[in-house]
């Protein structure tokens, strides 16, 4: 996971060890959700990129800036709370724009704003 728990717990003001399984499953999915949304490997640590020649190895991958945190912490927040109400596959707004600056665009130029 790259998004810290203890993080992600302040944020949802959870004190009880008893849900860390719950948050830790929201925050890998919301994760995962981010990272095909970017279209880039994204880690925690720049020592975890693989180097050049490395057969995982991607130009495009990065470390999580903050703004990859803040959005996990919004959307774990709304799975948690029960407010996920969105039907469309895509990302709530405040989401999508946190991380817009930040997608590889390698598949997608049709897309591109």
């Amino acid at each position: 996971m790259i998004t810290d728990l203890a993080i992600l717990k302040e944020h949802l003001r959870a004190s009880a060890e008893i849900q860390n399984g719950l948050i830790v499953l929201y925050a890998e999915a919301v994760e995962e959700r981010l990272t095909a949304f970017l279209d880039r490997p994204v880690y925690a640590d720049a020592a975890l990129i693989p180097a050049p020649g490395d057969p995982d190895h991607d130009p495009l991958a990065i470390v999580a800036p903050r703004a990859f945190h803040v959005a996990v912490m919004l959307m774990v927040g709304m799975i948690y709370d029960g407010e996920w109400t969105q039907t469309a596959p895509d990302l709530p707004g405040p989401v999508r724009s946190l991380m817009e600056p930040y997608r590889a665009w390698r598949d997608l130029p049709e897309e591109r704003p």
